[in-house]
């Protein structure tokens, strides 16, 4: 029996080496590439939690947001170089080690039909959230509300969108509070108000606020957000009996 045996040169060696090595490379070049997509697809979405709310009284805007990564061991809030509302800073505050809120608060503000949050470090592309907040132009219910008799009520403003509600607070001079929640109702006409809607107001002379609320939900490219929305109008004075 003969035993054979092949004979290389360094640069033969060498190619075949190479041979070898190149399918091992495009192997793991391959697993990393499909590590970076799926890291990429992992945080390109920013998920945010928005709260808004305008006081008509005092013309004060206050906003809200937290920025979060969504993955499969739970929620990573993001802390961004820039927050923005309405194209002025929002100041970050830790809650906790992974909790930061952003938040604005704006006096003598005139409501605007249009606001926009951004959020981006440096050298990104900002990102965008654009917020329409609802607003009540004025409402009125009966000169005098009778609890026993019920009351008619009507509100001029635009119409409310499948996702909005109205809901009213009375504060009597007791400091006795009490809310009538209407829900999604239609504003293009007088509502008239039952008795049993009217069972747990306070008696007396009432301060009254109307508060129109927009829950939304909405995504957009790179973010998801979802949000509460609240204008409270100016108040009246009603007076309350049995």
């Amino acid at each position: 029996m003969y035993l054979r045996c092949q004979i290389f040169t360094k640069n033969e060696f060498l190619k075949n080496r190479l041979r070898l090595f190149w399918p091992v490379l495009l192997i793991f070049a391959a697993i990393i590439v499909s590590c970076q997509q799926e890291t990429q697809k992992a945080v390109e979405t920013t998920n945010a939690e928005i709260y808004i709310r305008y006081l008509a009284d005092k013309k004060e805007l206050s906003a809200e947001a937290t920025l979060f990564m969504k993955g499969d061991s739970g929620n990573t809030i993001l802390r961004f170089d820039n927050v923005t509302f309405a194209n002025r800073p929002m100041k970050g505050k830790s809650l906790n080690t992974n909790h930061t809120r952003y938040r604005i608060d704006l006096e003598k503000h005139t409501l605007a039909p249009k606001y926009e949050i951004r959020f981006w470090n440096k050298e990104q592309q900002p990102k965008s959230i654009a917020l329409n907040l609802s607003t009540v132009d004025s409402f009125s219910f009966s000169k005098i509300i009778k609890k026993g008799e019920g009351a008619s009520l009507k509100i001029a403003g635009n119409s409310l969108s499948a996702n909005e509600k109205i809901s009213f607070i009375f504060t009597n001079e007791k400091n006795e509070t009490a809310e009538l929640k209407l829900g999604n109702i239609s504003i293009e006409k007088p509502i008239s108000l039952n008795k049993e809607q009217l069972s747990m107001l306070p008696v007396g002379n009432n301060e009254v606020y109307l508060i129109r609320t927009q829950i939304f939900e909405q995504k957009s490219e790179g973010s998801n957000t979802k949000g509460i929305l609240q204008f409270f109008s100016q108040s009246i004075d009603i007076e309350v009996v049995e």
